[in-house]
């Protein structure tokens, strides 16, 4: 149970209003019952696990802004046949700073996925990370990396990403590097690309941060999106007792706007200033919907419009001598969706 507030009252309403289109036997009283009952404030103590202190953000944010700079990346399925799927990518990177914004983007032609080039790819990549033999081993695929399809796309997008980010932690100064999702290590990038990514950072002065709108962590089986719920309707953050391996550094639960989510927040400050660091990013990015609306603009130029879609399977046409009856392509519609981008 919690106290309703804001948007989650409209989104109750909706919920509502379509229950009673399967149940017409719901009335106006019933809503308002239910409405009442959850909107009683409830006591922390019965809620919330024993947590650190919540510490709000200024009503006056500092006028001084520092620079910053956000990664995204997204990738689409142009065709696919028996053994060879073909994909595009896009990334974005959008740098703030006191003159403005400079937008970067990364698109690829048509990539062609084929299993004859498989260990020759895996061996470049790991050659760009630092450890060639991270990917292969005797001149075969690990078995983690040995899947060709889904598996690989996600591979590929994310070493993309991955450059990409060493990018921005080399271009900004005395900012904030800001990414869509969070530092917990995954297997598809070695641990020395995140030495590697701290150390560029920290000699330009710049903070790591990671945000994710989409989580399961939890304290004590308290969800994270309700770790803030005994402030409802105010800007601020917590820290959490969550440590290693669930994130290279400290992870937060945060709200960037009266009536925004909670969000999970992990943060790396090269001089340990983590206090300081959350105060820069609230004062020096604009938000949307409680959101870096810097990080929705870069989301938003790694996606696949039908028209960018058609372009690139007219290139894919224009430049292979291939009929459709001997390589037929599908076209993915997923890669509109939010999971495919």
């Amino acid at each position: 149970m919690r106290q309703i507030t804001g948007i989650n009252l409209v989104l109750l309403v909706v919920e509502r209003a379509l229950m009673r289109v399967a149940d017409p036997t719901l009335t106006d009283l019933d809503l308002q019952s239910a409405l009442q009952v959850l909107s009683q404030p409830v006591s922390p103590s019965m809620v919330l696990p024993k947590l650190p202190p919540f510490c709000a953000f200024p009503s006056v944010p500092t006028p001084q802004r520092i620079p910053c700079a956000v990664v995204d990346c997204g990738h689409v399925v142009i065709g696919e046949s028996l053994d060879t799927s073909i994909i595009a990518i896009r990334a974005a990177a959008i740098v703030s700073e006191h003159q403005g914004l400079q937008p970067y983007f990364v698109r690829t032609g048509p990539i062609f996925l084929d299993p004859s080039h498989h260990v020759q790819r895996l061996t470049e990549m790991g050659e760009q990370y630092g450890v060639p033999d991270y990917f292969v081993e005797d001149n075969l695929p690990r078995p983690p990396f040995a899947k060709m399809g889904r598996p690989l796309h996600i591979l590929l997008q994310t070493y993309v990403e991955r450059l990409l980010q060493l990018w921005t932690a080399n271009s900004v100064q005395n900012g904030i590097v800001l990414f869509d999702g969070s530092l917990s290590p995954e297997r598809n990038t070695p641990k020395q690309f995140w030495q590697r990514l701290q150390d560029i950072a920290a000699s330009h002065g710049n903070t790591i941060i990671a945000l994710s709108k989409d989580t399961t962590l939890s304290v004590d089986g308290c969800g994270l999106p309700y770790l803030l719920s005994d402030h409802p309707r105010e800007t601020g953050y917590r820290r959490l007792p969550i440590d290693a391996p669930h994130s290279l550094g400290s992870i937060y639960a945060i709200r960037l706007s009266p009536l925004g989510p909670t969000l999970r927040l992990d943060l790396l400050a090269y001089d340990g200033k983590e206090h300081v660091a959350l105060n820069r990013l609230y004062s020096s990015v604009r938000m949307r919907n409680g959101y870096p609306s810097l990080l929705v603009q870069a989301h938003a130029h790694t996606i696949f419009s039908i028209g960018a879609l058609t372009i690139l399977r007219a290139q894919l046409r224009s430049s292979v001598p291939i009929s459709a009856d001997s390589f037929p392509l599908h076209v993915s519609f997923g890669a509109f969706s939010k999971s495919r981008r």
